[in-house]
């Protein structure tokens, strides 16, 4: 009872096959001469020069080189605060007042501290506390204990995204001491 497959293959049926091979080919071809054309590119990128104006003279280097610092300067000093006198009038009733004054503090004395000492410890754009402190106890402070890390990423994390949760005077008092801690190290 062995059964036999009849395979009847018409005009059309081998026209379209032969059609969709020729497509499936001249996909594949395209991909290839795109990934071709991509390595070629990235291999024929140049290394960029990060010195700032390095055609031009000594002098006017120096000039600009005084004003990206000035900016660097501007930024820091006009850095936007919510524990400010007319901030804190405003909210000074409010049950997140603590919050914000938490916030205030640990930007304040981490990561703005940080960044004077050396402006490569500064913090990535989107960071978490805690990969922050991880990896500042990596680069600078080995001294830095987890549960320490630990404690300071939860409440600073605490004050800025959990309202479900209070965060009360207890809380920033405890933030403040291990704020103190960490500027002793």
């Amino acid at each position: 009872m062995a059964s036999t497959i009849k395979l009847s293959l018409g005009g059309y049926t081998i026209v379209f096959f032969i059609t969709l091979l020729c497509l499936v080919v001249l996909v594949i071809g395209i991909l290839i001469y795109r990934q071709i054309q991509r390595l070629r590119k990235n291999n024929a990128r140049k290394e960029v020069n990060l010195t700032a104006a390095n055609d031009v003279s000594e002098s006017c280097r120096q000039n600009i080189q005084a004003k990206i610092q000035a900016v660097g300067l501007f930024k820091k000093i006009h850095y936007p605060k919510f524990t400010d006198c007319t901030m804190i009038a405003e909210h000074a009733n409010t049950p997140y007042v603590h919050r914000m004054i938490a916030f205030d503090e640990v930007i304040r004395d981490v990561d703005r501290q940080l960044e004077v000492i050396n402006p490569e410890l500064a913090r990535r754009p989107g960071q978490s506390t805690y990969a922050y402190l991880y990896d500042i106890k990596e680069l600078a402070l080995p001294e830095l204990q987890t549960k320490f890390i630990e404690r300071l990423s939860f409440l600073h994390d605490a004050s800025r995204y959990r309202a479900q949760f209070a965060f009360g005077e207890e809380e920033l008092a405890e933030l403040r001491n291990l704020l103190r801690e960490f500027v002793r190290m």
